[in-house]
Order: C-alpha cells, then sequence, then structure tokens
C-alpha cells in the first residue's frame, strides 16, 4: 500500500458506498442545481470570504432540514450512516477564497 495519496481501491470495505455515490452522480448534480439558491453561508466566516456556500444534507449523524431540498441525495448518502457523519453540497461563487482550516470534525480538509 503506497505511504501518500490513497485511491479508492485503497478501501475495499467501501466498495458499495463508492459506487453508489457514482452511480448517482447526475442525482446530485440535479438536486445541487436546483437547490442552490437556496444554499447558505457557511457558518465559520473566519475560514471563507463570503463566496462559500452550503447546502446540509447530514450534520453530526443527524438529518440536516436543508436535506429536504435534496431528498434523493439524502436518501443515498443516508445508506451509509455508519461511514458518514456529513454531509452536503459546497457552493463555491467566483473569487471564492477558502484559508486552510480544520473541520469541525478536527479533520485536516
Amino acid at each position: 500500500m503506497n505511504e501518500g495519496f490513497k485511491f479508492l481501491d485503497d478501501y475495499p470495505e467501501y466498495h458499495d458506498f463508492f459506487e453508489d455515490i457514482e452511480n448517482n452522480l447526475q442525482v446530485f448534480q440535479e438536486e445541487a442545481l436546483n437547490a442552490i439558491e437556496n444554499s447558505v453561508a457557511w457558518h465559520e466566516k473566519h475560514v471563507h470570504n463570503g463566496n462559500w456556500n452550503v447546502i446540509g444534507l447530514i450534520w453530526e449523524s443527524e438529518k440536516h432540514p436543508m436535506s429536504e431540498l435534496c431528498p434523493r441525495s439524502y436518501e443515498i448518502v443516508s445508506r451509509y450512516s455508519d461511514i458518514i457523519k456529513n454531509s452536503g453540497f459546497s457552493i463555491m461563487k467566483p473569487k471564492c477564497v477558502i484559508k486552510p482550516h480544520k473541520g469541525l470534525s478536527r479533520h485536516v480538509l
């Protein structure tokens, strides 16, 4: 196994998850594009310049209220509650700047 960048094949236990996501890319794209006007600014204002919006699906293992905007996307990612604790769409507007930071889970993004 390589020591640097990881590849999907390095995670055979997540094969079904990766395949499901890949097979539903059009669903994610359609729902995100239809909901984009209802997106909200990411709440950690100190890590971006105001051009980063989001549409939440799952937040800390719970259904996010915004998931109603993307019901099929939510249904797909919620199948994997054992591995997905936070999920959603990021909308980066032109000239978006996101500073290096650690996410709320304390993992480096």
